[in-house]
């Protein structure tokens, strides 16, 4: 009902437009019967096109969903609105905060169409707002105005879908290039599409029927951003009361959309969901949840065995008995997941409910949006429930102050309001036998008034976990009420056991015990999972994957944790610790990763080196001065981060590390290295920029793996002046005008501009220094460039900091490597490189970076994502964040250590070669000296590889023999072609 007064202006506009587009039909044809896993978008088009990376804002997991009686009641309307009153009543969030029972607001002008405000600059548009539809469809009949129902059952009716081409990418990306083998059949066309992915049916090898649900590339990145720019137009459109605390939605909505992007989380929920169900008398003869096909999903993917069934809603059209045997079968199972498994699929979309009337089965799909709720929540939520069926004032207050739904300190009318909304709707509870939820619309239309007064004079927000809880619990009431039913009471069913314990101890004013033993879990994610966890309702032994970071823990809250031997990954960043106390870490003998960045540790236990799986040390940002010689006995750790901390030393047991690949240890006291680090020989990545360094151990010139340092910062060399070119001009920020962001880094953000006439790209430095270095020192080496294989700048700004640079119509060629893919980027799939793009890609990368060494200077991030290439292959060099200066008589090894570097790049393009039919022997030809290129840049000897020159060089005569060779080739073939034709005509004549 929050949604009643943002949605109407938007509403308005699109009626059309969703009529229009949904006359082409969904791509799929009609909307299966099956497996459905979102509502489709309200605003779309069921025209394949590609799914844009910007994709979605799920507006329903930001807790705007539309609150009911049981929203405002049964939590006693602590914080989360009610429906707002009708007709044009005004609330405080400005004159656009009105009813959609108004007809002036129906009709026109009212506030600025938040879809039109989000589809002008500045604001980049998201795909679709496709859950706004979705929120009403499932709202009270009777709080909607006529026509819009209509205009609501359309919001399943068909999604933009990926082309053929882009889904095949997307599903060898996440299975691998042989996924179409594992199946029998596939159906490319889908049968259902939403704002997250679409589902498409196949067969499996062994006859059963599967849904594959593939996610759209780019949505889980566009999170961020696009709650941001929902935030924006509310903030724009002043159409959301201040009283409404919607930073704290938005809070809660990046970390819920965060998990529905997860795949792999999901059907970990899925697998959970499907065992308790199974494994309660009650419910499984009720309900089902499909089997999860594990070689056929992933974080991006997720298949499970086909169900049938009709959306819930659909029941409404059966008799009396069977809606009332639906809706009491689904307050059940809402009880139970609340009260008894404390763990929900908060999602109350009829989707996600097929009724399979054949069996009365009710077949459940899509657990994105499943989580744990702690258990000291749940007991008091219960006592506070308690209280609304008795209509205990006191207790209502009581209860909802422990709980953070009040303050204690609100005013007599919102007290009023908040207990007498509690007492209303806790009258489903206190009822006896059957209650008629067809009685249930009075009820709503008095909490309706109650809401806006508790809108106005509401001091807090509610606690998070409330938003996802009251999602769920009004769906499920909104659902009784959609079939008219006469159900088995809530309280009627809460007489029953496991929650009877609590009703009887709420009474007698006490406190109940765990009503059954501690239930597994696969993660911590909050401080409430660790009460529940120090409580005994957690299997430690289950829990692989502590991610504790900013909950503000203390050394006896990781005393906690200590049961937990099976522990995979233990997150304790940002928490403030300053000790780490010995014998706490080995008693985590399988743990692989440790993060321990953002606390105050001056010094770490010399029992850390006893975790021989540790691949994974995260210590940025602390305080420490020395490390522990034990920690050279991480044999299997692969990246260590130490950068900003006050070392002074590395200890020479650090050459013991022999599986180190990266190393970050920027920011530091450094005055020197260890020459035992000559031993590394799989290190990769050294960053030690910024700290004191006036030289290196010379055995670092001969490590056989590395190829990307960073040494800006240091003293090691007198800095050159600018050769080349003069100092670019300081010119006023105002000369320009900013367009979009074109992307981000480590030391700043890019932005297209227009200086007069002219457009240009636009880097703003972030601050003074960034993890690769000082921004003084990316500018003297960007404005010190001139060849057209690099990026110039143009200008300078002062206020903001900035460089001007020339625009680069081109795209990265990969895109940033991340934990997974370690230190190798990750190329978009379906990429490909005719020979002749991928050969001048080659040459203008070479030459770029033979420019930067022979004036002594180290790019010093050469990866394929700071290489700017068009569709032709002119490409650009572009990033100088990590660049430093060095002496190219003294140290030239600078330069062999990049050429790996550069090997590494090529041979990631290489991969990507497309080898047409008619140049096939040229494309091979030249493929095999490419390949002879990339050993000798990657011969561990450093002193043999090439130099930049000279493999441009080389490149350039690929190129010049591959054109005189296809040339050839074609003059050969066209000849052959020729000849082929006389012989077939003569043959002709003598068959005639």
């Amino acid at each position: 009902s929050l949604l009643r007064g943002l949605l109407p202006s938007s509403l308005n506009s699109s009626a059309t437009s969703t009529s229009t587009d949904n006359d082409h039909g969904s791509a799929g044809g009609r909307p299966p019967p099956g497996h459905a896993t979102h509502v489709q978008p309200l605003f779309c088009s069921a025209f394949p096109q590609s799914a844009p990376t910007p994709p979605v804002v799920e507006a329903a997991t930001l807790g705007l969903k539309p609150q009911t009686p049981f929203d405002s009641a049964v939590a006693t309307a602590q914080g989360v609105p009610a429906p707002i009153p009708q007709p044009s009543a005004v609330c405080e969030g400005g004159p656009g905060f009105r009813a959609v029972q108004d007809p002036s607001f129906l009709g026109g002008t009212g506030v600025q169409d938040p879809r039109e405000m989000m589809q002008s600059p500045p604001l980049p548009p998201p795909r679709d707002p496709p859950t706004l539809g979705q929120m009403l469809s499932i709202q009270d009949e009777d709080l909607l105005p006529p026509g819009f129902q209509a205009a609501l059952e359309r919001v399943r009716a068909g999604a933009d879908v990926m082309p053929r081409r882009q889904l095949d990418a997307a599903l060898a990306a996440e299975l691998g290039p042989s996924w179409r083998a594992r199946l029998a059949a596939f159906d490319p066309a889908p049968v259902a599409a939403a704002s997250i992915g679409q589902v498409h049916r196949g067969t499996l090898h062994d006859g059963r029927a599967v849904a594959i649900k593939v996610q759209y590339p780019g949505v889980a990145q566009s999170i961020e951003s696009d709650v941001d720019n929902l935030l924006r137009v509310v903030r724009l459109t002043n159409i959301l009361p201040k009283s409404l605390f919607v930073n704290n939605l938005t809070k809660v909505a990046k970390k819920e959309l965060a998990l529905e992007c997860d795949y792999e989380y999901e059907a970990a929920s899925q697998a959970r969901y499907a065992a308790l169900v199974a494994a309660d008398p009650e419910l499984a003869p009720l309900f089902f949840v499909p089997p999860i096909v594990p070689d056929l999903s992933s974080r991006g993917v997720l298949t499970s065995v086909w169900v049938e069934g009709v959306h819930i809603d659909r029941v409404a059209e059966l008799g009396q008995e069977a809606r009332d045997r639906v809706a009491t079968s689904l307050l059940t199972l809402t009880l139970r997941e609340l009260f008894d498994w404390r763990f929900m699929q908060t999602d109350p979309n009829w989707g996600n409910f097929l009724y399979d009337e054949a069996t009365g089965r009710i077949n459940l799909v899509d657990f994105g949006a499943s989580r744990d709720f702690p258990i000291t929540f749940v007991r008091e939520y219960l006592h506070m429930v308690a209280a609304c069926a008795r209509r205990d004032r006191e207790a209502i207050i009581r209860h909802s102050i422990n709980m953070g739904f009040l303050t204690g300190e609100e005013e007599q009318v919102m007290l009023d309001a908040h207990v007498e909304a509690g007492s209303v709707v806790g009258i489903p509870f206190g009822t006896p036998g059957l209650y008629d939820f067809a009685t249930h619309s009075t009820v709503t239309k008095r909490v309706t008034e109650l809401g806006a007064v508790m809108l106005r004079h509401r001091l807090t927000p509610p606690p998070d976990d409330s938003y996802s809880l009251h999602r769920k619990l009004s769906g499920a009431f909104l659902a009784c009420i959609k079939l008219k039913a006469r159900a088995c009471s809530p309280g009627q069913l809460w007489l029953l056991p496991p929650w009877s314990e609590a009703r009887s101890c709420s009474a007698a004013g006490l406190r109940p015990g765990p009503a059954h033993p501690a239930s597994p879990r696969a993660s911590l994610n909050s401080r409430a999972d660790l009460d529940d966890l120090r409580a005994g309702a957690i299997d430690p032994g289950s829990v692989e994957e502590a991610r504790l970071a900013g909950c503000g823990l203390t050394a006896n809250d990781l005393a906690t944790l200590r049961p937990l031997h099976s522990l995979r990954f233990l997150d304790l960043g940002d928490n403030g610790l300053e000790y780490i106390a010995s014998g706490f870490l080995p008693g985590f003998p399988g743990l692989e990763v440790l993060n321990l960045a953002g606390n105050c540790l001056h010094e770490l236990p010399e029992d850390v080196g006893d975790l021989p799986r540790l691949r994974r040390l995260g210590l940025k940002g602390n305080r420490l001065t020395c490390l522990p010689p034990s920690i050279g006995r991480l044999r299997a750790l692969v990246e260590l981060f130490l950068t900003d901390n006050a070392l002074t030393a590395l200890p020479p047991s650090i050459g013991g590390l022999e599986s180190l690949v990266k190393l970050q240890a920027s920011f530091n006291e450094l005055t020197t290295l260890p020459p035992e680090l000559a031993r590394l020989t799989r290190l990769e990545l050294l960053r030690v920029a910024c700290c004191r360094l006036t030289h290196l151990p010379p055995a670092l010139a001969s490590l056989p793996s590395l190829s990307w340092l960073s040494l800006a910062g240091n003293p090691l060399a007198p800095e050159p002046a600018p050769a080349g070119r003069g100092l670019p001009p300081t010119i006023p920020f105002t000369d320009l005008t900013l367009g979009q962001r074109l992307g981000c880094g480590a030391s700043g953000e890019v932005f297209r501009a227009t200086w007069g006439a002219r457009e240009v790209a636009l880097k703003l430095f972030v601050g003074e220094v960034s993890p690769d270095g000082r921004a003084a020192d990316e500018e003297s080496v960007a404005c010190a460039l001139a060849d057209p294989c690099l990026v110039r700048v143009l200008a300078r700004t002062a206020e903001p900091w900035g460089l001007v640079l020339e625009l680069v119509e081109g795209q990265p060629l990969a895109a940033k490597p991340d934990h997974k893919s370690l230190l190798r980027c990750t190329w978009a799939p379906g990429t490909r490189y005719t020979l002749a793009v991928l050969l001048r890609i080659a040459h203008s990368v070479a030459v770029a970076l033979a420019y930067l060494h022979a004036r002594g200077i180290a790019h010093g991030d050469v990866y394929a994502h700071n290489v700017l290439a068009g569709p032709c292959g002119k490409a650009v060099l572009c990033d100088y964040g990590a660049s430093f200066r060095y002496d190219r008589r003294q140290d030239s090894h600078y330069e062999l250590q990049e050429v790996r570097a550069y090997a590494l790049m090529l041979s990631g393009l290489m991969q990507h070669l497309d080898i047409g039919f008619s140049d096939m022997e040229v494309a091979l030809s030249t493929q095999k000296a490419l390949l002879a290129l990339v050993q000798a840049c990657r011969t561990p000897d450093p002193a043999k590889r090439p130099r930049f020159a000279a493999i441009a060089a080389r490149i350039r005569s690929f190129q010049l023999s591959s054109k005189h060779a296809g040339a050839t080739s074609r003059e050969q073939a066209a000849e052959t072609l020729r000849s082929s034709r006389v012989v077939l005509s003569a043959r002709s004549e003598e068959s005639t």
